[in-house]
């Protein structure tokens, strides 16, 4: 796992967050990977993440 966001959110949850362990931490999540990636992104604070105001 390499994408900065996803290493980041999983930090926070307090999983590991280089690369190689996160990847070996993700192969329990087969074939649900996406989503997990899915709900890691969800949880950054990352400004996109933010439902926009009218």
């Amino acid at each position: 796992v390499t994408d900065l966001g996803v290493r980041q959110a999983a930090e926070a949850l307090g999983l590991p967050a280089t690369p190689a362990a996160l990847t070996r931490r993700a192969a329990a999540w087969r074939p649900w990977r996406a989503y997990a990636t899915q709900y890691l992104w969800a949880t950054s604070t990352h400004p996109i993440n933010l439902m926009p105001t009218a």
